[in-house]
Formats: structure tokens, sequence, C-alpha cells
């Protein structure tokens, strides 16, 4: 799902520090996990995502300034996408994928050496879709994050993230043709694993352009 220009919600330009993000983060996690538990409706997070820069400046700082995004893990997980056996439920239909990056668990802690060796800061959010008023076309309700590998309770945590990446690095995922359930349709894997490739070469995108970015000014001071 691409947004138009127009349709991007306002971001919220407040500085942050790494800190503030990562707590930022934590305590909308809390709030959502404490809600559930309740058994309590989720309110829905009617914040301003964060800010892009201060946000990919958040990650690369909290994975030792480096290129979070190899190609060499995009391969990886394309390989995986090419074998897995679950590929309807990690991925159901009419649900949006968002290929992102977060540094740190959902209590707001960084991860370990092991975990960012590993890759575990690359999410994938699975996201309800928005109910849309058939009338008007405005967006009623956001749709939730669902609980996942990432965190266990449902969230709005998408919505939270730099509207670049909510716009550039989702797709929605198509129906798949009807079959055994867990057979998936050739086309329809490979359909998944293009879609799943032009969102992460995107979030790759915008963390080399920020850093770019970077380099530049710190070119001009020296």
């Amino acid at each position: 799902m691409k947004m138009k220009q127009n349709d991007m919600p306002e971001t919220n330009n407040e500085t942050m520090s790494p800190e503030q993000m990562a707590k930022t983060i934590r305590r909308h996690m809390l709030a959502c996990g404490e809600a559930e538990s309740k058994g309590s409706v989720m309110f829905e997070y009617g914040g301003k995502p964060l800010d892009q820069k201060g946000f990919v400046d958040f990650c690369r700082e909290y994975l030792g300034g480096e290129d979070p995004l190899p190609d060499a893990m995009l391969k990886a997980r394309l390989d995986y996408f090419k074998q897995d056996g679950k590929l309807k439920s990690h991925l159901p239909a009419g649900y949006r994928c968002c290929v992102a990056v977060l540094p740190i668990t959902h209590q707001g802690h960084k991860l370990s050496a092991e975990e960012v060796e590993k890759g575990a800061y690359q999410v994938c959010l699975i996201v309800e879709p928005d109910q849309v008023s058939e009338l008007s076309g405005m967006v009623l309700k956001k749709g939730r994050t669902m609980g996942g590998s990432f965190a266990p309770d449902n969230s709005y945590l998408f919505h939270l993230l730099p509207a670049e990446v909510q716009s550039e690095c989702t797709f929605t995922i198509e129906p798949y043709k009807e079959g055994p359930r867990h057979q998936v349709d050739a086309q329809d894997r490979d359909r998944i694993i293009g879609q799943f490739e032009k969102a992460f070469r995107n979030a790759q995108k915008i963390f080399n352009k920020n850093k770019n970015q970077k380099d530049d000014q710190s070119k001009k001071l020296h």
C-alpha cells in the first residue's frame, strides 16, 4: 500500500534523543499490553509518526552505526519465503506487512549483541486493514499492529513509525488462490516475494539517504 502525498500523516517533528525514542515506543507498547490484559477496549493511537531522520539515527546508534539492511539479509529473507510452509499464516490475506527496523525489544531494551548479529531487529509488522467509511472514504479506525515476532500484544506501533516507512515499506497481502490450508500457489508466492523485496529495498533507500546526508554534513565540518 502506498499513500498519496496528501494522505501522509503529519509527522512529530519534536527532536528526540535515541533514549527518548526508545521510551516512547516502550510507553506505547506497555499501554497497549495493559489494555489487553484488562480486557479493555484498545485505545486508538492518535499521535503523530516519529520523525524519520531522528528514527533512522536512533536505529543506527542502537545498532552500532552499521548498515542495518545489507543485501545478505534480504537474500536470507527471500530464501526463507521461498520455502515457508506456513506463508498463509505468517502473511494473512487482507492484512498489510511493514518491513521495519526496531533496534529494541517491545519493553524498550537494547537488543543483545547476539540478537543484533542474527538480525532480530528487522521485523515484519502485520497490520489490520483500516476501517474506512464507504460514503466519505475517510479512515474511521486505524488498523492495529497484530501481536507477533516483535511484541506479544496488539498495538498501534505501525502508526508510530515514520510516515515514509508506513508508505514506502508496506504492502497489502492480496488474497491467495483457493487450495489446501498451507498450500501456496507459485504465482502467489512469487508475488509476495516481489512485494517484500520492493519494501525492503525502499527501507534500504531510507537508511542510506539519511546516512549519506549525515556523511555529507560530516565532510563539511572537516
